[in-house]
Formats: C-alpha cells, sequence, structure tokens
C-alpha cells in the first residue's frame, strides 16, 4: 500500500510523520552499529508515508539518507568517495555474504530506497555502486506485518532489510530493536489507517519492549 502526505505536514510530527498524537519519536531508541548504513532515496518516496528509510534513520545512530532527485552526477560523486561499502540489492548473481561469512565485513551498508523498479532505475544511473560488492538477503517466507504487499518473498522494506542485513554481520542486537521499531510503525500506520491487522493488546506491548514510554495523545486524536 503507498500514500503520501501534503507538502506542510499538516498534523504530523516533522520527523517521524505520523499524525502528532501517535508521534513515534519518543519511542525510538538510539541503536547502535558498527556498520554505517547510507540510505539513497528516490525522490518519490520521500513523499511516502508508508516508507520505512525515514524512520530507519531515527532509530540508527550510523545512518544518514542521500536523497537523489534529478542530480544523479552529484549522487554518484558522493557514493564514488566512500570506502569500505556494500551494496543492499536483490541481485542474486553477485554471490553475498549471506552465502560467507569467512571475509571481513562491509564498514558500510548502502540501501536503496523504493520501488524494486526504481531501485533498479537508481542502480542504472550511478555507476558508483556498479562495482561494489553485493549483499541479496534470502526468501523470508513468514514475513512481519506490513504496509506494502510484496510480490515475492524475497521483498521487504527499507527497514526490514536493514534490521535483516544487520542480522547477518552483526548477530540480533540491533536487528531485532529494528524489527521492533518496524513493528510498531507498522501497527500504528495501520490503526490511523483504520484497517485490518492493528491489535491493542500487541501495540501494548511495543512501548514496554522498545524501552520507552506511553504513546502520546491529545484530545484529537485517535
Amino acid at each position: 500500500m503507498r500514500s503520501s502526505t501534503s507538502p506542510d505536514l499538516a498534523g504530523r510530527c516533522p520527523r517521524c510523520w505520523i499524525q502528532r498524537a501517535w508521534c513515534l519519536c519518543d519511542l525510538i531508541p538510539e541503536i547502535q552499529t558498527a556498520i554505517e548504513v547510507v540510505i539513497v532515496r528516490h525522490r518519490i518516496e520521500f513523499w511516502r508515508t508508508s516508507g520505512t528509510g525515514r524512520i530507519a534513520a531515527l532509530a540508527l545512530a550510523r545512518c544518514r539518507i542521500v536523497q537523489l532527485e534529478d542530480d544523479f552526477d552529484a549522487v554518484n560523486a558522493e557514493l564514488d568517495k566512500l570506502g569500505g561499502a556494500w551494496l543492499l540489492y536483490p541481485d542474486g548473481s553477485t554471490s553475498s555474504a549471506a552465502s560467507s561469512r569467512t571475509g571481513p565485513s562491509p564498514s558500510r551498508l548502502i540501501v536503496l530506497d523504493g520501488s524494486w523498479r526504481q531501485a533498479r532505475r537508481m542502480l542504472k544511473r550511478l555507476p558508483a555502486l556498479w562495482l561494489l560488492p553485493r549483499l541479496s538477503l534470502p526468501d523470508k517466507p513468514d514475513p512481519p506485518l506490513r504496509l506494502r504487499t510484496g510480490r515475492c518473498s524475497r521483498e521487504r522494506s527499507t527497514l526490514e532489510s536493514i534490521a535483516d542485513a544487520l542480522l547477518l554481520f552483526e548477530g540480533q542486537g540491533a536487528s531485532q530493536a529494528l524489527c521492533r521499531v518496524h513493528e510498531l510503525f507498522v501497527e500504528r500506520s495501520l490503526r490511523l489507517r483504520g484497517r485490518h491487522g492493528w491489535s491493542s493488546e500487541r501495540a501494548s506491548r511495543l512501548p514496554q519492549a522498545l524501552g520507552a514510554g506511553a504513546p502520546k495523545r491529545d484530545s484529537g486524536g485517535p
């Protein structure tokens, strides 16, 4: 499911873009990782309220977003300066860390934030990424609750992909914390849209699982 919001963010938190009554910011922990995550975000993805790249950047201490507009050359030059980087990309033609853990881990992980079609186009126009080692994640037959429905078992949200990649290199700590943030984001987003999948019992456990306080509310909230 794809959705967008108005440029003035009326009624929404300017950081997490959730309606202010259900703002996530106070519930998102600061997650430390050895690997720096660099999210290259498609210009259309910036406006998606269902986008999880924004939430990942709020949670990860070592994460930054490179916004891709029309100037591909500038973005390509910025990416070309990154050393020790791997590309997280659903292309099984290149051997991935999932099949061999004998070599060194990457110091940076580059993630293309957009649909698969957008990611393919982004990669085609960013030659700085062409020769990077690629990390292809395995199929995920038992996916968590999501805002968007994938076409196959390999498809994941950006935040979910980062969490699964970190699990391979850094173990369960950061990965599990990100998964809890993802669950909280999805649960609240579905609740605000009045869609199925929301569970008040599950939602009540999320703040405790994240080690943070109760959700913020105001008189105009749901």
